[in-house]
């Protein structure tokens, strides 16, 4: 008896002890979450030109956002932000990463410029059109200074990642878009903070020490009836 009310008590010891390190793992997530900041304006590139854009000309579009919508009620950019949204879910579409590591997308957004003269002659989306001109945003991530950040565009059907991304070290990163619509921001595994909602595992954990708990009674009432029986 003594010896099996140990072996519960020590596996009960061991779940519970497994409570913390288990709530802390972190299960990348590209859904439900607010878009990155906007740093300041965009600005259009060209050359040592620089035009300044106002900050309402870039809308950008959560995965979020998208979803909550009705399908009959979103428009192209949002449609197509959920469908690469569901594949990159599933596992069948991957992105072409050339790190050498494990890489986790921590944020996946609809970049769209609103159409009208603004600041350019002609609007600023027929200039981002023309060759040579480039979009420079400025996003605040939260990343940490010697993080290395892979930005990554999805334009006719295919992942590549854009050659000029700067991290500012203030947890901003400033992103050269050639063209933009679907943007994935993408960090080492190692580098993603455990903030991750981590409810259902708690869950788990205690449904399994309470099963244990049930099992450990239904051992004690079995026992204590075979050492009545051989009592009597």
């Amino acid at each position: 008896m003594k010896k099996v009310l140990c072996l519960l008590t020590a596996l009960m010891l061991c779940f519970a002890m497994a409570i913390p390190a288990y709530a802390e793992e972190f299960v990348p997530s590209i859904g439900y979450k607010d878009e990155p900041d906007v740093e300041g304006n965009p600005v259009l590139v060209e050359g040592d030109t620089r035009t300044e854009l106002d900050a309402d000309c870039l809308v950008i579009t959560p995965v979020s956002d998208a979803q909550d919508k009705k399908e009959e009620d979103r428009n192209d950019a949002e449609k197509l932000l959920v469908d690469v949204y569901a594949q990159l879910s599933d596992g069948s579409m991957k992105l072409p990463f050339k790190t050498g590591k494990d890489m986790v997308i921590r944020d996946l957004v609809d970049a769209s410029l609103v159409c009208g003269d603004v600041h350019t002659d002609p609007s600023h989306v027929e200039a981002l059109a023309k060759e040579g001109v480039m979009l420079e945003v400025t996003f605040d991530l939260g990343v940490e200074k010697d993080v290395n950040v892979v930005v990554m565009t999805y334009i006719d059907g295919k992942w590549a990642p854009i050659e000029k991304v700067t991290n500012n070290g203030d947890g901003t990163v400033t992103c050269l878009f050639e063209e933009i619509c679907p943007v994935v921001f993408c960090v080492g595994e190692a580098d993603v903070p455990k903030t991750g909602d981590t409810m259902m595992e708690d869950m788990m954990v205690w449904l399994i020490i309470f099963a244990v708990s049930l099992i450990a009674i239904a051992v004690l009432v079995i026992l204590r009836k075979k050492n009545l029986k051989r009592a009597k």
